[in-house]
């Protein structure tokens, strides 16, 4: 025998920050209420807590509600109001669909009864619904516009602590914010993502979430112009922030170019090189880069794709070493470290410029009805054209390791050891080109002779 039809109770409050449910708790004592005065039966409890009826997310109260309606176990719905039971309009059509079926009728703490089964019952329905959903929509775009003009101010919203600042996200966390700084230089100088996420993780850093780091999570902090002083709104900058950046623009856009100029592809999701030299040193034949591989015997080589020559790893490794260890003792060593200062600063602020000058073309000719959108563009063109030569030039331009902690340093050598390997491999590219030679027929063990090094000049940079 199936169970009689009762009243069920419907319950529903879109944000409970706290998790009491107290909302929740005063919306079933008026059902309840209303019930008793009815002289109806209580039946089951259909509650989503912390819930909104927007559509966008599934509500599995209003699910079991709607099953029990269509097998006849509820009589009567009550609710506190009807936005707290439908807002959207499938919705809407789902339960008056479920209450035609078995003649189940909606009954409001803060309204009237409703018979979905009747035409009047519906069109009355139908009309509560859409001012519910207009009120939802109005508010929607109230908040919206609240956001953009907030972010337009520079003000600054997060629902939790951003890494390098406190709570309030304008005070700067220190140690925080100098591993930000650290990781900007070494990101530009060439080091990759897995190499800053692993030696956060070595450090016992953790994000704000209380997580290990990965490449995603390194590169998603490090995109962030938060970061630079800047406020965006759904991914566009539109301003100065209110907060300190922990780097200069130039800085975090010269991070930006890293991954996402034109033309560069996309880094792979595996661990960076293994060792110093594979796919730098040049083999004196053929002119192609060497690769790391390991011989039949065990040890570690560099060989030639072509099979031209190969040569062991770990004596190549210490030769090229200490050759960089001498050379950054001297002061002309260290020169080859920086980089050239004609093209850099300048490029940078011509590109400044001519961004600034499509900014003012915009708001000129624009919204002006008199200037036809193809004379628009080709008012545009010229500077976009000139935008791309430089952001290709930004892109060509090989990473130049940051020697500023070098210049601080008193031992060449110790700066070298504290460098990651990606560090190291990006100094050893910005001062020599390395070219292996073929040795006579039977010569054993490594000679430095059959190894040319090229120092590189101002010139060549």
């Amino acid at each position: 025998m199936a169970p009689p039809a009762s009243a069920a109770l419907y319950l529903r409050l879109s944000v409970d920050r706290r998790g009491d449910e107290l909302g929740v708790a005063r919306q079933r004592e008026d059902c309840l209420d209303l019930i008793r005065r009815r002289g109806w039966t209580p039946g089951a409890e259909y509650v989503d807590n912390d819930t909104s009826a927007s559509g966008k997310v599934e509500r599995p109260g209003f699910r079991g509600l709607l099953d029990a309606i269509r097998d006849g176990r509820v009589r009567y719905v009550v609710a506190w109001n009807l936005d707290r039971l439908v807002r959207t309009t499938r919705d809407r059509l789902d339960l008056v669909d479920a209450c035609q079926r078995t003649g189940a009728v909606v009954a409001l703490v803060r309204g009237t009864d409703l018979d979905p089964s009747t035409p009047g019952g519906r069109l009355h329905l139908a009309i509560l619904q859409e001012v519910a959903q207009h009120e939802l929509d109005s508010r929607r775009d109230r908040q919206t516009r609240a956001m953009r003009q907030r972010a337009e101010s520079g003000l600054p919203w997060t629902a939790h602590r951003p890494f390098g600042y406190e709570p309030d996200g304008i005070t700067i966390r220190e140690p925080e914010a100098q591993l930000l700084r650290d990781a900007y230089r070494a990101l530009v100088a060439g080091e990759s993502m897995y190499g800053i996420a692993k030696r956060w993780n070595e450090g016992g850093v953790r994000t704000t979430f209380g997580n290990t780091w990965t490449p995603a999570s390194v590169r998603q902090v490090l995109a962030n112009p938060r970061y630079a002083g800047l406020r965006a709104h759904h991914g566009e900058i539109v301003g100065p922030a209110k907060w300190r950046g922990v780097v200069d623009e130039q800085t975090w856009r010269a991070a930006q170019r890293v991954w996402s100029a034109p033309g560069r592809r996309r880094p792979r999701p595996v661990p960076g090189r293994r060792y110093l030299l594979s796919g730098i040193v040049l083999c004196g034949r053929c002119g192609d880069t060497l690769t790391s591989g390991i011989a039949d015997y065990g040890a570690r080589l560099y060989r030639c794709r072509r099979a031209h020559l190969a040569r062991a790893g770990e004596p190549l490794d210490d030769f090229v070493q200490r050759l960089v260890i001498a050379r950054l003792s001297r002061p002309d060593g260290r020169e080859l470290l920086r980089p050239p200062v004609d093209e850099g600063p300048d490029l940078n602020r011509e590109e400044a410029v001519l961004r600034a000058r499509l900014d003012m073309m915009a708001e000129e000719f624009g919204a002006d009805p008199t200037v036809s959108p193809a004379e628009y563009r080709r008012m545009r063109q010229p500077i976009l054209d000139r935008l791309a030569e430089i952001e290709r030039v930004f892109a060509s331009a090989a990473p130049v390791p940051d020697v500023a902690a070098l210049d601080e340093a008193t031992d060449p050598a110790a700066w070298w050891r504290s460098l990651s390997l990606d560090l190291r491999r990006a100094v050893v590219r910005a001062m020599m080109t390395i070219t292996v030679q073929s040795a006579p027929r039977g010569k054993r063990g490594f000679d430095p002779a059959y190894v040319d090094i090229e120092w590189r000049s101002d010139s060549a940079r």
